[in-house]
């Protein structure tokens, strides 16, 4: 989106997951990445009341903001809000929100995601400070 400052070095969501394929199953990064997308759909057990128990959500990022995953998604496996801040509510992470993550990369069985303390470093959801 216009305005927004990307990170140096931000993958976008197509090398995030070419970095995961070629780390091999069950593996992890041992650096941090910033990627970037769109959030297009969110986890089965992202509800307001288990955002508001846990402090984490689960959803799903695209490289574009047309609806649809291609082929390409990413998994925001229970990420944190701003600063590794815990989430409040499920008003917090929106189908449509751009946003920028702060993870290590990780292969889940084949699964392209964030590894444990993945966070939001950036959102365009005004209900993330």
């Amino acid at each position: 989106p216009e305005g927004v400052e990307i990170p140096e070095g931000c993958l976008n969501v197509y090398e995030a997951i070419h970095i995961c394929d070629s780390i091999g199953s069950g593996k992890a990064t041992a650096d941090e990445y910033y990627v970037k997308g769109w959030i297009f759909r969110l986890g089965s057990k992202t509800t307001d009341e288990d955002i508001k128990q846990y402090g984490n959500a689960t959803f799903f990022i695209t490289a574009t903001n047309d609806g649809t995953a291609n082929g390409f998604r990413f998994e925001a496996y229970q990420v944190k809000g701003k600063n590794k801040a815990r989430l409040t509510g499920i008003d917090q992470v929106r189908i449509g929100d751009f946003v920028i993550l702060r993870c290590k990369l990780k292969n889940y069985s084949g699964t392209p995601e964030t590894d444990n303390g993945g966070y939001i470093y950036y959102s365009t959801n005004e209900n993330i400070k």
